[in-house]
């Protein structure tokens, strides 16, 4: 069992009335920690943004609480929604008392990365394709752009404190990208990232 992190705990103080707060923490704790499917590794600065995601949707409801928590153990990424908008209900919800969380940065840093690094690919074989240059050097620069976001990986999960090795997702991507230089390529990589 997890404990919450400051900032899932300040929010359960913000939505939840006093009388419920406690039952709220310990759904938090109990159903909705490292138990969830495929997080076991995961400490409760990895879990922050699904948790509070979590406490958005219950609006303050203790009931609806147990519902949505019910919805994660089954499957979680049908609960959580973009880090964009996670990231930006912390900032309204918590205000000045929101703590930097290196590993939620972290994972937002990861989401521009890829969504930059799959429209580069894009553009770099719209255009090469454009110029009818050899399939050689379509797949010499994608295979580059696929090596700077490795370096710039294993720099976001480093300064963030991950733990989840990005070669994994850098293979899936290059190998996509080399294959389907489109942005059908960039849908498929995502999609296999998903199930990953």
């Amino acid at each position: 069992m997890l404990p919450l992190s400051p900032n899932t705990s300040k929010s359960v103080d913000v939505l939840f009335v006093e009388r419920t707060r406690g039952q709220a923490r310990s759904l938090l704790i109990e159903k909705c920690g490292n138990n969830l499917p495929n997080c076991k590794e995961s400490d409760e600065y990895d879990l922050e943004d699904l948790r509070i995601h979590v406490l958005k949707l219950s609006q303050g409801n203790i009931e609806e609480l147990r519902k949505v928590i019910g919805a994660a153990n089954t499957d979680w990424r049908e609960v959580v929604g973009s880090p964009y908008s996670v990231r930006r209900y912390k900032r309204k919800l918590l205000g000045s008392a929101l703590e930097v969380n290196a590993k939620s940065n972290a994972i937002w840093n990861l989401h521009l990365l890829n969504t930059f690094v799959a429209a580069a690919a894009f553009f770099l074989a719209l255009v090469l394709t454009a110029l009818r240059v050899s399939e050689f050097i379509l797949v010499l620069g994608l295979v580059l752009i696929a090596l700077l976001q490795v370096l710039a990986l294993h720099l976001i999960y480093a300064r963030g404190g991950l733990s989840r090795d990005p070669r994994l997702g850098m293979f899936v991507y290059v190998l996509t990208y080399v294959a389907f230089p489109t942005v059908g390529g960039y849908l498929l990589a995502r999609a296999a990232l998903a199930f990953l």
